[in-house]
């Protein structure tokens, strides 16, 4: 098991208010790619799990077929799970 790592987030903070302007940019760049990397590695694991992946392609299925009722948390469900990676992952 790894080591439990913390993180002092009002010195992170402290820090990041004493930066440059142009330093502030290169941070908040970085913090969008790890954000991005992170959403991508989730979703690279809900592609490896066949059974779940199958799951989500039915509720698909049953989306467009007008089974389900719309409303904001679902579509933002819909938006996250079903992409056009999943779907040529899904179809091989």
């Amino acid at each position: 098991m790894g080591k439990m790592i913390t993180v002092d987030e009002e010195r992170v903070i402290t820090d990041f208010e004493k930066l440059s302007k142009n330093r502030k940019k290169e941070v908040a760049d970085f913090v969008v790619f790890l954000k991005v990397k992170e959403e991508l590695e989730a979703t690279k694991e809900v592609i490896r799990d066949k059974d779940f992946l199958k799951n989500i392609m039915k509720g698909d299925e049953d989306f467009k077929a007008g089974r389900f009722k719309s409303g904001p948390r679902l579509e933002r469900m819909y938006d996250v799970f079903v992409s056009h990676e999943a779907e040529k992952y899904y179809k091989k």
